[in-house]
């Protein structure tokens, strides 16, 4: 009996694990050398935080971070910027689908980040919270990044 429960409960779960995938499926449709989101929109990334990714390895200490993801799916935000000064520098690399690197805030864009591009630097003067976050349809991606306020 208790096999059984072990059983449906595996299948349970891998049901899950599939139907998530579907939902948050961006199929990569403008070729290999255009990064452009095609689905996802400035709206999207502004507002939500959901995705999928497999292959992923993430790692934070102190002020920096790295990301490195072979397929991902949706918007993730990386970090969250209370209010002050901070300077944030970017090393970006894209290896397929379409991306985008911003920071934004609770209404706007406020700045984007080249794609293939190493030690971009961005100062962030706000009184609200300021959020650094990756939007990705079929995309694969090396992003390392390092901050002080």
């Amino acid at each position: 009996m208790r096999k059984i429960r072990n059983v449906i409960g595996l299948f349970l779960l891998l049901f899950l694990l599939c139907a998530c995938s579907l939902f948050l499926n961006y199929e990569d449709t403008n070729g290999d050398d255009n990064y452009d989101l095609e689905t996802i929109t400035d709206e999207m990334i502004i507002e939500g935080s959901r995705s999928i990714s497999i292959g992923s390895i993430e790692s934070k200490v102190n002020n920096k971070g790295k990301l490195s993801i072979n397929k991902f799916n949706g918007v993730k935000t990386i970090k969250t910027f209370n209010n002050g000064s901070y300077t944030i520098t970017v090393d970006f690399k894209v290896t397929k689908g379409n991306v985008k690197l911003v920071l934004c805030d609770d209404e706007k864009i406020i700045h984007e980040f080249s794609i293939n591009s190493e030690n971009q630097t961005f100062t962030i003067a706000d009184e609200s919270k300021v959020y650094f976050k990756i939007a990705g349809e079929s995309s694969g991606f090396e992003l390392n990044y390092t901050y002080n306020d």
